[in-house]
């Protein structure tokens, strides 16, 4: 609640100064912010969630606006980090919005355009299209969800590849890997994209460095990419910063990965067009109403401009997550839906993607080591490129079988040598502890046999 507090208090303060920088915009037209009279109102207003909240802006005209703003924590990132998000979305969302993308136009305000400026003020926020309808609410699981897909979930899946139709057809002059940023601070010519460039990678989980200048990249390839964000979370794991219930197994993990995108063809290849990518494409993206018909997709925070067979491949709330985990990299019956749904529309191109993009699907877990993680699945997504020394088991988990093997080679690796010692791992003692275990499996099979 004292979050809620501190920001209505800084935007009953900031209330003229926006008001005046939306009338800028819309000009001849007088704007009101809704603010809420008090925390508790905000809370049950449901206008907000763990990260952005959403306030109305009234026109005199009958228009309305959101005002999209970061809660605040009271622990905001540095100013050059929240600059190049906030810059980044709206120039992503008005090139979308231009492509014909059903996705919310937005505006940078203009007492917010210069860094200094910027600085100066408590909130980060930036105005947005109000799109109708509600959130959609879609299950994983259950009768008429992503596992069962009925009509209303083929409505959904429809609009989603419109929109991934559109973003197709609209891609981004500059063939680098990063995000879209604005030469002109967010205001985004309507015409075309010379106000235009792909800066660094704006990314949100865990592949920042520490220090300015934070974001890494652009990138000319996949490859270069993931074998810098690779070795930035090698790096938060020496140091402690990530998987602290697990930093050995954790740091042996993308080791393992960095191979294999070392040696992939597919990532190393300099991509001939690039396009907009989602970067947080769960099933709570869409708006609509109650029969599935989308009037828009949102949350676009942090995406992304990258290769077609990354920016088309699987979304996340298209693969079916227990048997991605469990190493199974068949497409799921949302996936052959989508690819249905492109076919008809002639886009066997975007179909293919949704096929062969596997791999793209496994480099986003990349900084987890946790049950989401499939070591079988992506061996298997790898295996037309992997070093020919490289078989780990396969067994779907990270079980002892890959401890004892996956360690083995990386032994003269510093880190991991002093990484054993930090976490007191024994290798003697668990692979004997292994064979142990495997010789009491074979005694009640063979028992079981015998009744």
């Amino acid at each position: 609640m004292n979050q809620f507090e501190s920001l209505l208090q800084h935007l009953r303060q900031l209330r003229p100064s926006i008001e005046q920088d939306a009338e800028r915009i819309r000009e001849g037209c007088s704007a009101t912010l809704s603010i809420p009279i008090d925390a508790q109102s905000m809370v049950d207003s449901k206008m907000w969630n763990g990260i952005n909240i959403h306030l109305v802006i009234f026109f005199d005209d009958g228009v309305k606006w959101l005002l999209r703003l970061k809660q605040d924590h009271g622990d905001y990132p540095p100013f050059e980090i929240r600059h190049a998000v906030l810059d980044s979305e709206i120039t992503t969302l008005r090139l979308l919005k231009r492509a014909g993308a059903a996705v919310p136009n937005a505006w940078m305000p203009d007492s917010l355009r210069t860094a200094e400026a910027y600085q100066d003020r408590p909130l980060d926020y930036f105005f947005y299209e109000y799109l109708s309808g509600t959130a959609l609410q879609i299950n994983r699981k259950g009768p008429y969800s992503l596992a069962q897909p009925g009509k209303r979930i083929r409505r959904i899946l429809e609009g989603f590849a419109n929109t991934q139709i559109a973003i197709s057809n609209a891609p981004i002059r500059q063939r680098l890997i990063g995000s879209l940023r604005s030469h002109s601070s967010g205001s985004v010519d309507e015409a075309s994209q010379e106000d235009l460039y792909v800066g660094p990678l704006v990314t949100y989980h865990c592949g920042q460095y520490v220090k300015p200048p934070y974001f890494p990249g652009p990138f000319s390839n996949n490859q270069e990419r993931y074998l810098t964000l690779l070795d930035i979370v090698l790096q938060h794991i020496e140091n402690g910063y990530l998987c602290q219930h697990d930093p050995l197994g954790a740091y042996i993990w993308h080791l393992e990965l960095r191979e294999l995108v070392e040696t992939c063809d597919m990532l190393r290849a300099e991509p001939a067009e690039v396009f907009v990518r989602h970067a947080d494409d769960k099933q709570d993206i869409f708006m609509g109403d109650k029969k599935g018909n989308t009037s828009g997709i949102i949350d676009w925070e942090w995406a992304y401009v990258t290769t077609r067979a990354e920016a088309f491949s699987s979304p996340t709330f298209a693969f079916d997550r227990p048997t991605f985990a469990a190493g199974n990299n068949k497409t799921s019956a949302v996936e052959d839906i989508l690819i249905e749904i492109y076919m008809k529309a002639g886009r066997a191109d975007l179909a293919e993607c949704l096929t062969n993009g596997r791999i793209y699907n496994h480099l986003s877990f990349i900084g987890r080591f946790d049950h989401t993680c499939s070591p079988r699945g992506v061996i298997k997504a790898f295996a037309a490129t992997k070093p020919f020394n490289l078989n780990p088991p396969i067994n779907g988990t990270f079980d002892e079988d890959w401890w004892i093997y996956c360690i083995d080679p990386y032994q003269s690796n510093p880190v991991v040598q002093y990484l054993i010692q930090k976490v007191g791992w024994d290798k003697e003692k668990t692979r004997k502890e292994v064979e142990l275990k495997k010789k009491r499996s074979r005694e009640e099979f063979w028992k079981q046999r015998q009744r």
